[in-house]
This record gives C-alpha cells, structure tokens and sequence, in this order.
C-alpha cells in the first residue's frame, strides 16, 4: 500500500459561477473601500491607548482649585477690570466666600477667602454659620466694575 498519484486536476475555462459569487467591478470597488475603512478604524483603535500616554494630546486635562468646604453656588465674571473671567464661590456651611483671580494665562491665582459671618470673631460658632447659598457677580452701583453678590439664607442679608 504505497501512495497512489493522483491525475492532476484540470481547469475547464467555460465553467460558469453563479450570480451571487461574480466579481464586478463596482463589487471589487466597493469591497476596497470597505478593506480602507475597517484597516483605517483598527489604527484608530490602536492609536488611542498610544495618544493617552502623551500629556499634550489628552482632552481632558483637569486642574482642581480649592475653595471653602460644602460649595454650593458659582459666579464667574471680570472682578478686577483685567478682561478675564474669575471665579467666585459660596459655601453653605461656612463663613466665607472664596474669590480665584485669572492670572491671564488660563489659571487661576491662589484663593482669597472673604470672610461673611454676622459673627465678628473668625472662630463663629455653628449658630453663626454664614450660610451663603447664592452668589452672583454685576455692576451694581454703575461704576463700571462688577460687584459681588450674595445672599446669606439664615440671616436674610444681601451683601
């Protein structure tokens, strides 16, 4: 029982294929473009975990500024008539109101508290809690500089 060779298989040029497996060139076209898009979106997929590991190229860049505990409001606005936008920030449970200055580069200066208790002495007790829920920045006084405004809810006053 040795290996048997088998005839060699032979082409018959007038073989028909049926119509679902003919090539036309439109088919051809079509199939390329799909080849280009689905090699297109696996380098996408494989850049991405790339792109993450350099700084520049990440869209979420984030930068924290501290501000006084439990904040509760948020007012942005021109405070000191440089033309850029700064942040001021009321506290619920405390005594301050806590301005960020623009430093004119997209940052923002160390926080400068404003202390807003009805107590004179910065160590108030919890019944002399400031509360200061609301906070909005507006020329009030027409002088052409904003003002900020806030409102104390545990003893109705607007400063």
């Amino acid at each position: 029982m040795g290996l048997q060779k088998q005839p060699p298989i032979r082409h018959n040029k007038e073989m028909s294929f049926p119509a679902t497996m003919s090539l036309s060139p439109q088919t051809a076209q079509d199939r390329f473009r799909e080849g280009r898009k689905a090699l297109l979106l696996v380098f996408l997929l494989l850049a991405m975990p790339l792109a993450s590991f350099v700084p520049g190229a990440s869209a979420s860049h984030i930068t924290q500024y501290a501000v006084q505990r439990d904040p509760s409001d948020v007012a942005v606005g021109d405070l000191d008539c440089d033309g850029d936008n700064d942040i001021v920030s009321a506290s619920a449970m405390g005594h301050f109101i806590t301005t960020l200055y623009n430093d004119g580069s997209g940052g923002f200066a160390d926080r400068q508290d404003v202390f807003i208790s009805n107590n004179n002495s910065q160590r108030a007790g919890f019944v002399d809690t400031a509360n200061g829920v609301d906070v909005e920045i507006g020329d009030i006084n027409g002088d052409g500089a904003n003002d900020i405004i806030y409102y104390q809810e545990n003893i109705r006053f607007v400063g």
